[in-house]
C-alpha cells in the first residue's frame, strides 16, 4: 500500500523503547477527528507518559479528514493515496508502528478512548484483548442487527463461548 505523505515522527525517547502504538484508521471523519485525537492523547498521556505513539491512517478520505490535525511528538499522520478499507489502513499503521504493544481504535468515535485502559490492563498473560461496542452505529440497523446476531451465534457455537463483537475495531495485542 502506498501513501502520499507521512507527517510526524515516532515518539521515541533516547534509550527508552516505545511501549504502545495506537493505530487509528479513519475515513471521512474530518468533523470529529481532531476532538477524538485530543481526547485519546489526553487519556494516553495520563496513563503512559512518553511511552506511546498515535498513528492515524487516513484511507483516502474525500473530506480532508486530517485538515484539523497537527503532527507532534506522539501523533503521526498518514494519508493513503487510494481507498483500501479499514483493514488496509490498519495494516499500513502496523507496518509503521514502533511499540511492543499495538492497539487499534476506530477513529469514528464508536469507542471511547478511555476504553483502551482496561483492555491494556487485561493484556497480561494473553496475546490479545478485544473490546465490544455497547451500541450499533449506521443505517439499516434492524437488518445489520439480525445479520450480526446470526454471525455471533454461529461463531459462539463454533468456539463454545459467547463472542459479543466479531468486527470490533477496539483491540490490543502483542
Amino acid at each position: 500500500m502506498t501513501f502520499s505523505h507521512t507527517m510526524g515522527e515516532p515518539a521515541l525517547t533516547k534509550g527508552v523503547p516505545l511501549w504502545l502504538s495506537v493505530i487509528v484508521p479513519v475515513y471521512n471523519e474530518g468533523r470529529a477527528l481532531a476532538g477524538f485525537l485530543t481526547e485519546l492523547d489526553s487519556v494516553l498521556a495520563g496513563q503512559f507518559p512518553r511511552q506511546y505513539e498515535i498513528i492515524v491512517v487516513d484511507d483516502a478520505s474525500i473530506d480532508d479528514a486530517l485538515r484539523d490535525c497537527a503532527p507532534n511528538a506522539t501523533l503521526r499522520l498518514i494519508r493513503l493515496e487510494s481507498r483500501g478499507g479499514s483493514g488496509a489502513a490498519r495494516k499500513q499503521g502496523f507496518a509503521l508502528a514502533q511499540g511492543t504493544v499495538i492497539a487499534w481504535i476506530d477513529g469514528d468515535g464508536t469507542y471511547n478512548p478511555q476504553s483502551l485502559v482496561p483492555l491494556l490492563a487485561r493484556l497480561e498473560g494473553v496475546d490479545q484483548v478485544i473490546g465490544a461496542r455497547g451500541t450499533d452505529h449506521g443505517g439499516l440497523k434492524w437488518l445489520r442487527l439480525m445479520a450480526k446476531r446470526m454471525s455471533f451465534l454461529f461463531a459462539s457455537m463454533l468456539w463454545l463461548r459467547w463472542i459479543p463483537d466479531l468486527n470490533s475495531g477496539l483491540r490490543v495485542f502483542h
